[in-house]
């Protein structure tokens, strides 16, 4: 009897410690709290007797960071990992030299449009108008009118948008301006030649619609020519073709050339990315009164939506380093950039309120922005 009854329990121990075995020890799971933080950790699953990986030290700006932390007390990663917990960055503020704003204006080549030739010089102004904590705004004119701005450091990429672009959109008026990123690889405070720029694509970066190596040249009109009629010529896909931007209609607001004084050639050409315009005239086809709206695109360009955030980012259009992508659309992890270029990414006239022109106010690095909040 007694023979009959340890049989069945040998056999049974047997079956668990099998069953043990298939399973494996247990499997903990070991996530990381940046607390503010603005580097990406991804968790880790670890199991019972193995050690936590040590990921590097996040960043954020202003913050030095402490360690990590379980509970209280300073993480030890020589301990063997027991159960599943939430080790959390602690971080101490510290004074910063420097300001979220644009620091300096290195470069402005518009094209043509209504707003320029209003002032004397008008690199100076937007030279002026752009740096620090603007109230003012330049206008880049149509297609490939273009920007260039640095800060008094590198803007980190962070966790989530970087880089905030303030314009003046509001609902039914986006003007989009395409923008790119470099880094100052030798460290001479300027964007050479040498060293890349990158795009970070927008929303309809990757559309059919769009065109991307778009190349034109605008013409000074020859003496005693209708100053508001600009020749161009433009290549897309290879192919050649001219034709004429119509400023008329805004003449009567805008008198002035339309082409820039700034240039002492008569032609200034452009390339880039060329989108789709989204303008169209609401009373098509039901009035003499036109009406242009210019909706919004969805992401990814200045001067476009602005007018959707709130707080300190009131009228800034936000932005990823992440989304950086070289000239064959590939992307590009970029650590941190030193140098912003903002250009106008549609050719189009709106009858009567002329060329679509992104109004560039200020720029700013986004992670010391919030801390203004």
């Amino acid at each position: 009897m007694v023979k009959r009854i340890i049989l069945p329990l040998m056999l049974c121990v047997l079956f668990m410690a099998c069953e043990s075995a298939e399973e494996g020890l247990p499997v903990f799971e070991v996530s990381f709290d940046l607390n503010g933080g603005e580097s990406k950790i991804e968790g880790q699953q670890l199991e019972a007797g193995e050690y936590v990986l040590k990921p590097a030290d996040p960043n954020r700006y202003a913050y030095l960071f402490e360690g990590w932390y379980k509970g209280d007390v300073v993480y030890d990663f020589n301990a063997p990992v027991e159960e599943s917990f939430t080790l959390r960055a602690e971080w101490t503020k510290v004074e910063v030299d420097g300001t979220p704003w644009i620091s300096e204006v290195l470069d402005f080549r518009p094209a043509p449009g209504q707003f320029l030739n209003k002032v004397e010089d008008d690199l100076a102004a937007a030279k002026e108008n752009l740096v620090g904590n603007s109230h003012q705004f330049i206008s880049l004119g149509t297609f490939g009118g273009q920007v260039t701005f640095k800060f008094d450091h590198p803007i980190n990429n962070g966790e989530g948008e970087d880089l905030a672009i303030f314009g003046n959109a509001f609902e039914g008026n986006s003007e989009p301006g395409i923008v790119m990123v470099c880094q100052d690889l030798n460290g001479n405070g300027y964007p050479d030649e040498e060293e890349p720029w990158f795009e970070l694509a927008g929303s309809d970066h990757f559309e059919k619609e769009t065109i991307r190596d778009y190349l034109v040249t605008y013409f000074r009109p020859e003496e005693g020519a209708d100053t508001h009629l600009i020749p161009y010529t433009e290549v897309v896909n290879g192919q050649e073709n001219s034709g004429m931007m119509d400023f008329t209609l805004v003449r009567d607001f805008h008198p002035q050339p339309m082409f820039p004084d700034m240039y002492s050639e008569d032609s200034v050409t452009f390339s880039g990315t060329l989108l789709k315009s989204k303008t169209y005239n609401q009373n098509e086809g039901q009035s003499d009164n036109p009406y242009y709206v210019s909706p919004k695109f969805d992401w990814g360009y200045a001067d476009n939506a602005g007018y959707e955030q709130e707080g300190i980012f009131r009228g800034a259009d936000l932005f990823d380093i992440d989304h950086a992508i070289d000239s064959q659309g590939r992307s590009v992890k970029l650590e941190q950039i030193d140098f912003v270029r903002v250009y106008t990414g549609v050719r189009d006239i709106a009858g009567w309120l002329g060329e679509l022109s992104p109004e560039i106010i200020k720029a700013a690095d986004v992670h010391l922005l919030k801390n203004l909040e």
